[in-house]
């Protein structure tokens, strides 16, 4: 199942793209991108089914005391993800000392963390009045500087785009640590349970690399230089991401309160499932891509247009179809408790897919080496957002805080795109030619959903309820799907989203349908 890459002698084989196998690209890319879209679901359905297992085992503080040392790890993970993969992956020809080097910082990192994770479990512990919090802290750090040692040989999964293999690694994890988990919660009746699903994932994980990448690390620091020559400008955009993405959180429940913060957080889950679930799984084979095409600008341009085509014209629809649909999606999955979280579902959707449409751009600042206006451009993001989401909430409260975070998605997808995208040599024009179609089905989708939700009163009883919602959702996903194939066959069948999707669905087909068949009727 799992078999090993090439053989490597002194450092892993560099990619070498000959002219004649660039046309094969594109599909390669798409391929990627279904696999990762795939493994982000299957790793939502497998953490939901366990999940729904776990929570009938387990009490609410042992998920409370895990999730806190947890947490703590995802801030620090954050704050020192210097992105050494990241670099690799956009080197043409990286070396043996650049490998062994990012392989010698990563874990001179997670000691780093783990030291961190260490004094901070006292003073966690203090915070939530939990001595076990202290036992766990240690825990976590003992796997964390152990998941340091993990291959980097298998970072060429994504130099080569062969992500088929990065699927299995990464779902062998998780099935493991569900594996050790569930049993265990059955055993113990504790949160030992879950730390040790956690540290058998990241455990197993490390021992995995080593059979699928033949490449074996030793520590060096002689490339350090090229490596941080890239990742210097990213610490600093590390905290940026951190205050972008727990402004919200800490804002309004400064101004608002808990309660505005639980509303937020459980209307935004939902409302941003088409970005995180789907465009931002995409943007990992996107950035492979593109770094194999840094070179060769006219094909960086293609490739950069053909994911941001493809990302709108799955995101749009679904997004949209959320902030539409907000109220039977509250009225039938969260109860009449949370009637409140209607219009903040309708502000997020739409804030979400605006700023997936610009971060895609981000994989453009970092290919063509422009990390320091990355963070510029961050930095002045920011300096919008943070203002406007504080004058929202004192205003208006927590939905004044989100139309705020709606507004600036808007904003700031026109800032990141105007700043990268010249100098990609990429005209306004050649980005309005591939998402005018994608823009009109979703008026016209819009439209249709509006007019039959006001000839179809939402019923009192669930399942009339459920029915209608899903009416309602068939109806608009067809008119979408109608509208804009309709619009791409009038405009002469361009290149662009419509014909990868097309392509992409009619080889998925072809795996289930006899030889010669599907093209006999093509």
């Amino acid at each position: 199942m799992f078999r090993r890459g090439p053989a490597m002698t002194d450092a892993p084989a560099n990619i070498a793209v000959p002219a004649v196998l660039e046309a094969s690209l594109g599909r390669k890319i798409a391929r990627s991108v279904v696999f990762m879209v795939a493994l982000r679901g299957v790793f939502r359905l497998i953490g939901m089914v366990s999940s729904l297992i776990l929570l009938r085992l387990l009490a609410p503080s042992d998920f409370g005391v895990v999730g806190l040392v947890t947490a703590a790890l995802a801030i620090l993970e954050i704050l020192g993800e210097l992105s050494f993969e990241a670099g690799l992956v956009r080197m043409t020809a990286p070396q043996r000392e650049h490998y062994d080097t990012a392989w010698t910082l990563g874990l001179m990192r997670n000691a780093v963390m783990a030291l961190g994770i260490v004094m901070a479990g006292p003073w966690l512990a203090d915070f939530v009045a939990d001595p076990r919090v202290v036992q766990l802290a240690d825990a976590l750090a003992v796997i964390t500087l152990l998941q340091g040692l993990e291959n980097i040989g298998v970072v060429d999964f994504q130099r080569r785009l062969e992500f088929d293999r990065f699927f299995r690694f990464q779902i062998f994890g998780k099935l493991v640590g569900v594996g050790v988990a569930l049993p265990l919660a059955f055993a113990l009746r504790n949160y030992w349970a879950l730390m040790a699903g956690i540290a058998a994932t990241r455990l197993s994980m490390t021992a995995l690399s080593y059979a699928m990448s033949s490449y074996r690390p030793r520590l060096s620091l002689a490339g350090w230089r090229d490596l941080f020559d890239f990742s210097k400008w990213l610490l600093v955009a590390n905290l940026e991401w951190v205050v972008d993405s727990y402004a919200m959180t800490f804002l309004t429940g400064r101004v608002a309160g808990p309660a505005a913060i639980g509303l937020y957080q459980v209307a935004n889950r939902v409302a941003s499932l088409p970005a995180s679930e789907v465009a931002a799984p995409v943007r990992g084979p996107m950035y492979a891509g593109m770094s194999r095409s840094v070179h060769d600008m006219p094909q960086l341009r293609r490739q950069t247009l053909d994911g941001l085509f493809l990302s709108v014209a799955v995101v749009t629809p679904m997004a949209i179809g959320i902030a539409l649909l907000a109220q039977p999606i509250v009225d039938l999955f969260f109860g009449w408790k949370w009637v409140a979280a209607i219009p903040l579902v309708r502000f997020c959707a739409l804030a979400a897919l605006f700023d997936s449409i610009g971060h895609y751009t981000h994989n453009l600042y970092l290919v063509t080496h422009r990390q320091r206006r990355f963070v510029g451009v961050f930095a002045v993001a920011l300096a919008v957002r943070i203002p406007a989401i504080i004058a929202g909430a004192w205003f208006a409260g927590i939905n004044g805080a989100a139309f705020a975070m709606m507004v600036t998605a808007v904003f700031n997808m026109m800032l990141w795109s105007a700043n990268i995208l010249p100098l990609a040599g990429i005209p306004f024009r050649a980005v309005l030619a591939g998402v005018w179609r994608t823009a009109l089905a979703a008026l016209v989708m819009t439209a249709v959903v509006l007019w039959l939700s006001g000839i179809w009163p939402e019923p009192r009883d669930f399942a009339t309820g459920l029915i209608r919602f899903a009416a309602l959702c068939v109806a608009g996903g067809l008119t979408h799907i109608a509208t804009q194939y309709a619009a791409w066959r009038l405009s002469g069948n361009p290149a662009g989203a419509e014909r990868h999707l097309i392509t992409t669905a009619a080889a998925a087909a072809a795996r289930f349908l006899p030889r010669g068949w599907l093209h006999a009727r093509t």
